[in-house]
């Protein structure tokens, strides 16, 4: 178990519930967010007992490892005592989210799956607001996601090229017949008919240019 003296204390909009945001204090260190069990039960509106036997069901079915994703911290205490206590990061507190039985953890659960859902059918998930505005504390993953967007502008620049050097598509049906003008043409046309959004620079592919 790791330390987490000097970590970053800051307010975090959990999820998206039926009317507003949820937000709560976390403290962040080594890229993730970590919470005591007591700051896991206001979150989820429930008793520390019920979060203390759904981290126990967690840890003994394997589902998460309590030496990976618990850390120790000393806190002081209203009596003014310091004390060393468990904290849990973001992977426990996901699981416990999907585990107990309140109301707020339902909206959790919902805005969850929400996220999975479009990350399954879309193969992308974005925080439009947090993409813009950054990060108060932790990484800024903007950059990230621009070089990302960069590989796979790059990756359809090769499948063109392949179009044009005839490895993947039998695209000609007058072989020899035809000048090498007329090849490109007539591939660069089936790429078309492929993938028609490829020829549309979007306003974003434009931001991304002007920031490479």
């Amino acid at each position: 178990m790791t330390s987490l003296k000097n970590a970053i204390t800051g307010n975090v909009i959990v999820y998206q519930g039926a009317d507003e945001s949820i937000s709560t204090n976390m403290l962040y260190k080594d890229e993730t967010f970590w919470m005591t069990q007591k700051d896991m039960g206001r979150l989820f509106d429930v008793n520390v007992p019920a979060i203390s036997k759904h981290l126990k069901n967690i840890f003994e079915s394997g589902e998460l490892d309590a030496s990976a994703v618990i850390s120790k911290m000393e806190t002081t205490a209203e009596d003014g005592k310091i004390y060393q206590t468990n904290f849990y990061n973001l992977d426990a507190i996901i699981a416990v989210g999907y585990r107990v039985n309140s109301k707020k953890a339902t909206q959790f659960r919902i805005w969850a799956t929400g996220v999975l859902r479009e990350y399954i059918v879309k193969g992308f998930a974005l925080d439009d607001d947090m993409l813009k505005n950054g990060r108060s504390f932790g990484q800024d993953y903007f950059k990230e996601l621009l070089r990302r967007v960069r590989s796979i502008r790059a990756s359809e620049r090769r499948v063109v090229d392949k179009f044009l050097n005839f490895n993947e598509y039998r695209i000609l049906t007058h072989k020899g017949h035809i000048s090498m003008t007329m090849a490109q043409k007539k591939a660069i046309g089936e790429y078309t008919v492929f993938n028609k959004t490829q020829h549309v620079i979007s306003d974003f592919d434009k931001f991304v240019k002007e920031h490479s």
